[in-house]
């Protein structure tokens, strides 16, 4: 009687695997003689906010609901103006069912993630030198993420 009754549970819509969906925010830091663009499954990612920084502005997108799965970010930095020099970086993750993320691209000397509480990975490559900037200068892909119900203190 129990198996018939677990039964009748489980095909009634009743799930062991959350439904929740993801959630996933964008942030780009780059000095004001750049610009940056991200993408998301192969989607641009429009970024909208524009705050300034001590290592130039911060654009960034609000986190939205995404589906769990994997994802590959890419962000393209290029020449203010529209010069001829860029550099991608790529960052593939499997975001979760029921967790928020948050993936930022910034240029830095040394990898940002050593010095933020919270950040769970990250992965650069060099910067192309047409694009001016000292020769120690990687692009960063830095990320973090989390349970939504994790009570998570910084």
């Amino acid at each position: 009687m129990r198996a018939l009754w677990l039964l009748a549970v489980l095909l009634g819509g009743c799930s062991l695997v959350s439904s929740d969906p993801a959630e996933i925010g964008f942030g780009a830091e780059v000095p004001t003689a750049l610009e940056a663009d991200l993408t998301f499954r192969g989607r641009a990612v429009t970024l909208s906010g524009d705050q300034p920084t001590t290592a130039g502005r911060l654009l960034y997108a609000e986190p939205g609901e995404v589906s769990a799965g994997a994802a590959t970010i890419g962000c393209t930095v290029r020449a203010a103006g529209g010069g001829g020099a860029s550099t991608v970086a790529t960052l593939n993750l499997d975001l979760k069912s029921g967790w928020r993320y948050g993936v930022t691209c910034q240029t830095a000397e040394t990898d940002p993630a050593d010095q933020c509480f919270g950040c769970r990975g990250s992965t650069s490559v060099a910067l192309d030198p047409a694009l001016g900037l000292p020769a120690n200068q990687r692009l960063w892909l830095v990320w973090f993420g989390d349970p939504k119900d994790a009570a998570v203190l910084y």
